[in-house]
């Protein structure tokens, strides 16, 4: 994503230069970061009691909304039948589990025990499946809950058939 200021900020950088081999050489001095996030998370995944909660920061910006993703925001999207909705699910399911399985490597850590083959529709059921059984999750931070729901669904001390556990 690229941020409105960063636009602005290359677009008058570049603009003033007529030649090309200008505006290729001119660099921004300053780059602006990236906004403030509007939300703050409460609790923690570890202690067994319920995903962290979205709430909103006294001061933040006026935002109708949390800007995280709660887990039935995305429970909705992945019980849709909508093509669309049907890939963001997939997409966060997929992505959540892609950036834990990088972190497990990194931090050499495990947080759940993979089955060798797992399919998208296997991560999105086991998300589903557990919020069916925890329905006071469904306000949680969706990566968390998504989180939680592969620990359970993949638990470690209690290996499936073609699991990993190393």
């Amino acid at each position: 994503m690229i941020f409105p200021a960063l636009i602005a900020l290359t677009v008058a950088t570049v603009a003033p230069h007529s030649a090309p081999e200008a505006a290729a050489t001119a660099r921004p001095t300053s780059v602006a970061g990236p906004p403030a996030l509007p939300a703050t998370v409460s609790g923690t995944p570890d202690s067994g009691a319920a995903a962290p909660v979205a709430t909103r920061r006294p001061g933040g910006p006026g935002l109708a909304s949390s800007a995280l993703l709660t887990a039935d925001s995305l429970r909705s999207k992945c019980e849709d039948t909508s093509a669309v909705l049907a890939s963001y699910c997939y997409a966060y399911i997929a992505g959540v589990y892609d950036s834990i399985r990088a972190y497990e490597t990194w931090l050499n850590m495990r947080e759940f025990c993979r089955p060798v083959r797992v399919s998208q529709a296997d991560l999105r059921r086991a998300f589903l499946d557990y919020l069916r059984a925890n329905p006071q999750a469904a306000s949680g931070e969706a990566a968390s809950v998504v989180v939680i729901s592969f620990r359970q669904k993949f638990s470690c001390s209690n290996p499936v058939e073609g699991q990993q556990t190393k």
